[in-house]
């Protein structure tokens, strides 16, 4: 590498790199979830059960055990079998 190049990747450390730090740090803060006091009058909430199941028949509804993408469909095997629902992303 010559003495320009050298000084061309030098000078994008020194400039690039804080900001780069600094929006790392950034997006950080806004991804921490913020702590909430639990309030003893309630009693505690099960589990949302995956949006997912919802587009299943009832009777197939259950722990789901695969999901595999066939086209613009996606095959849900739960432990009461199997169904293909369709799934596109926009």
């Amino acid at each position: 590498m010559g003495h320009w190049e050298v000084e061309n990747w030098r000078l994008l450390a020194v400039t690039a790199g804080p900001v780069a730090a600094i929006i790392t740090v950034l997006i950080h803060i806004v991804q921490v979830p913020t702590a909430t006091v639990a309030d003893p009058t309630q009693s505690p909430k099960t589990p949302a059960s995956p949006a997912l199941l919802n587009r299943l028949p009832l009777d197939m509804r259950s722990a789901i055990h695969h999901l595999a993408a066939e086209d613009h469909y996606t095959r849900i095997t739960t432990t009461r079998g199997s169904s293909l629902v369709l799934l596109r992303s926009f």
